[in-house]
């Protein structure tokens, strides 16, 4: 559930980014730039620097994590990111979220990642695919994943969640994953 939660707390930090900054008076540039910071549910906070088109929806920037944290997931470290967000309603439609050393902590879990993340958000249906090596902090042990997709559909209570890609152990080889029946996860 590492994965789930860390993309939750990606897609959580972009929701929260001033997509609809005013612009400067007499500006009549179609690309917006904007700066802010937010704060974390549980702690830590989060800087990005954004430019918007404001005629399209596209976005791009940075964001620099420092001790983020979403539902005790927390992250540390720089990412740049790109996507589309719905200017009407300010809801993320797509995101991809890019980074050479990030940090997850999680209860006991902490991992270091270094990949990309591209994540399409719908009314109830997160879906992401992740290219990333992944080593737990704590034992040294380094995998990948590749083209790893994750579809997360909010349920009442509890969330569905279907998987398929391909894990790469250094040892093993490769094994490609696929869920036959969603995975149900509540949280309560």
């Amino acid at each position: 559930l590492f994965l789930v939660d860390m993309t939750k707390t990606m897609v959580s930090a972009a929701a929260k980014m001033d997509f609809q900054s005013a612009p400067e008076q007499n500006s009549t540039a179609a690309v917006q730039s904007e700066a802010g910071s937010i704060d974390g549910t549980c702690g830590g906070s989060a800087s990005y620097s954004i430019q918007v088109n404001t005629d399209t929806g596209a976005f791009s920037g940075s964001m620099s994590f420092s001790g983020y944290c979403e539902d005790g997931m927390t992250l540390n470290g720089r990412a740049t990111f790109s996507g589309v967000v719905n200017l009407v309603y300010e809801e993320l439609e797509s995101f991809t979220i890019s980074f050479t050393y990030l940090t997850g902590t999680s209860a006991s879990e902490s991992f270091a990642m270094a990949g990309q993340i591209a994540i399409s958000v719908s009314v109830s249906t997160l879906t992401s695919t992740m290219d990333m090596v992944i080593q737990d902090r704590s034992t040294g042990f380094v995998c990948r994943v590749e083209n790893y997709q994750m579809h997360i559909t909010d349920m009442s209570g509890y969330e569905a969640i279907d998987v398929s890609g391909r894990f790469f152990d250094p040892d093993y080889g490769y094994v490609d994953l696929i869920t036959v029946s969603p995975l149900l996860v509540s949280y309560f």
